[in-house]
């Protein structure tokens, strides 16, 4: 009769505990959900960062100051005027490009026309002009403004 006296106060603990466990549970959800609700009202809508309480400044969100803004703006302006430059060099080397296909071409028609006619200082002077050209576009395509 001991025995079966102390296994039903075995299984009422049992079942007051579960109890107890129960209503923890049940405790701490309700608790949770309150919370997770205050949190929802306090956020601002769509989930945005909130930038009136970022209190840390660091290199990453600090404003530049007034050198550092005047020194990207020079190197803004710098990148665009070695933009242009290096634009206009490409145009010119083009035009001098076509201007020296023309006269090459000229200049052997005239060696084909003329044969061992022609005259040497003629066909020196083309030839000069030719090479001269030929070197200035040769030097423009060696030069790229903005690279040291």
């Amino acid at each position: 009769m001991h025995t079966i006296h102390m296994h039903r106060r075995r299984d009422a603990n049992r079942a007051r505990n579960v109890k107890l466990l129960q209503i923890g549970c049940s405790a701490a959800c309700f608790i949770f959900a309150v919370t997770l609700a205050g949190a929802a009202q306090n956020s601002p809508p769509g989930g945005a960062l909130r930038m009136d309480r970022v209190v840390i400044v660091t290199p990453i969100n600090e404003t530049p100051d007034a050198n550092t803004q005047m020194l990207l703006h020079e190197q803004q302006v710098s990148h665009r005027n070695f933009a242009a430059a290096n634009a206009l060099r490409k145009k010119q080397i083009s035009d001098d490009t076509a201007t020296l296909i023309k006269l090459a071409l000229d200049f052997k028609a005239e060696v084909e026309k003329t044969g061992s006619e022609a005259s040497p200082a003629a066909l020196i002077r083309q030839a000069s002009d030719i090479e001269t050209l030929a070197h200035n576009v040769k030097e423009k395509m060696k030069l790229t403004a903005g690279v040291n």
